[in-house]
């Protein structure tokens, strides 16, 4: 189904969520970069179990994306030195 042309006050909402989202995404990891408690079990204890669970999810799919990138970087690699 085709989209329908975007009005401009709609362009200007979209980039304003995209402005704050990269801007929490900023925040967030600065704090889970200085603070060690994101890594302490007792944090993760008193979390609600569903964000637990949804936290935990994001961390693994990030990081099977992570092992994507690596390893097609190793494939490339590799083809460069034996090709």
């Amino acid at each position: 189904m085709a989209r329908g042309k975007l009005t401009d006050a709609h362009k200007e909402s979209m980039q304003g969520a995209r402005v704050k989202s990269a801007a929490d995404k900023k925040a967030a990891l600065s704090v889970i970069e200085t603070n060690s408690q994101f890594t302490n079990p007792k944090l993760w204890s008193k979390v609600d179990p569903e964000t637990a669970t949804a936290v935990a999810k994001a961390i693994e799919k990030a990081g099977s994306a992570a092992k994507r990138v690596r390893i097609k970087a190793l494939e490339d690699e590799l083809a460069a030195l034996t090709g």
